[in-house]
């Protein structure tokens, strides 16, 4: 603000040295002089801009992670009266939360595929196709789940509602789909409350990079994945020791974890009609299976 108003000052006496034909040839450092304003103006207002962001995240607590990425973890709520509230704190079934529609109304055309852009197109899978995979797995309360490339947070919010883990962590890469994320489980938040010993944690940062071992379940939509991310993740998942399951599309190829079997007919909003996407299920544990579809 003071850089601005000696500027627009010098500007001010420039122009007045001219008008009186003192200087004639002042023109040009008016010129740079009114640039070098409009400059400062820029810095101000995204300074602006950067303290209304900072504003805005008061109810986020910023954690540092390993390899500098940024962590936010939902502030646990005040115990909560109302009737969900109190369904959600004891990780109970309540059918609002059990319910398909209530994660395709939060999170509206998401989860339809419908509002990807053309340089990011990744689908989604539905909350029916979430539901699929959660049938046919054990939980517990020591369970930690790990979403890597968690977009906007769905599959997150959803393994947080229906099942019992004590950590539901997404990690994602994109900073907008994670800042997308970030609200979607506000307004969560704000509506339902959270229990004081479960949490949802939101990372953006590299997958490759980002510490998740002690995760017991993780789950990716691999499709777009390269074979050197493929080969990461396969790493990544076999030095996990606790690791009862590894969900995936894509095939790990040679890897030291043991193929469960695969979850076919999965929902996804790139599939349409009967058909659906096959997901794999690893393992890193002798002692785990999956459970019949139907049970």
């Amino acid at each position: 603000k003071d850089r601005c108003t000696g500027v627009a000052a010098q500007v001010l006496m420039a122009v007045e040295e001219v008008r009186r034909g003192r200087h004639p040839g002042e023109m040009s450092r008016i010129r740079s002089t009114c640039r070098l304003l409009s400059f400062s103006v820029c810095l101000i207002l995204l300074e602006c801009l950067w303290n209304a962001k900072r504003a805005l995240s008061i109810a986020w607590r910023p954690r540092r992670g390993s390899a500098g990425v940024r962590q936010y973890l939902v502030a646990p709520s005040m115990p909560c009266k109302s009737r969900i509230g109190r369904t959600l704190q004891a990780a109970d079934s309540n059918l609002e939360l059990r319910n398909d529609d209530f994660f395709l109304d939060m999170f509206g055309d998401v989860a339809a595929g419908e509002v990807e852009d053309l340089e990011h197109t990744y689908g989604a899978i539905t909350p029916k196709g979430v539901r699929a995979l959660i049938e046919r797995l054990d939980f517990d309360s020591s369970d930690v789940f790990t979403d890597l490339g968690s977009g906007v947070g769905n599959v997150v919010l959803q393994f947080y509602c229906q099942t019992p883990v004590k950590r539901a962590r997404g990690i994602e890469l994109l900073h907008g789909r994670h800042l997308e994320a970030v609200k979607h489980i506000e307004d969560f938040k704000s509506k339902y409350g959270t229990a004081s010993d479960r949490e949802m944690l939101l990372v953006n940062g590299d997958l490759r990079k980002v510490d998740c071992s002690d995760s017991t379940i993780v789950f990716t939509s691999s499709t777009l994945f390269g074979w050197g991310l493929l080969d990461d993740l396969r790493d990544k998942c076999e030095s996990i020791p606790r690791l009862k399951y590894l969900i995936t599309q894509e095939p790990l190829g040679n890897t030291q974890l043991r193929l469960l079997g695969c979850i076919n007919e999965v929902s996804t909003s790139w599939t349409s009609g009967s058909s659906g996407s096959v997901y794999r299920v690893y393992t890193n544990r002798p002692d785990i299976e999956l459970r019949t579809a139907g049970r």
